[in-house]
């Protein structure tokens, strides 16, 4: 069960994060649309959004409340609040509901051709 990731390359329309410290609570407000390989974007319920500093890139870590088994490091995804898109940005990786990463192996190994 995937309920958490981490978002790079967040690009905030007006510029920059809402006025909140380093914790986002949207409750229900939020929808994240996350778009899934030829097929069209899904909206998914947020229930927090950290922000925070990897390295020297800002990031978004998401927390889902109901589970997504199509998250993948590499896929597009925008915050929405109401009809407002507040920013979007790039899925590093994902975490299961135990807090367990999926294995970065896992990724590589699901973007190997089938060599038979």
């Amino acid at each position: 069960m995937l309920k958490t990731f981490r978002v790079g390359s967040l690009r905030w329309l007006s510029g920059s994060p809402p006025d909140e410290t380093n914790q986002l609570k949207f409750g229900n407000l939020v929808v994240l649309f996350i778009q899934h390989l030829n097929i069209h974007a899904v909206p998914i319920r947020v229930v927090k959004v950290e922000l925070g500093v990897h390295g020297h890139e800002e990031v978004a870590v998401a927390h889902l409340c109901e589970d997504d088994q199509g998250l993948a490091a590499g896929q597009f995804t925008a915050f929405y609040e109401g009809r407002t898109c507040l920013a979007s940005g790039v899925i590093l990786e994902a975490w299961d509901d135990q807090g367990f990463p999926v294995c970065q192996k896992a990724f590589e190994l699901a973007r190997l051709e089938d060599k038979s």
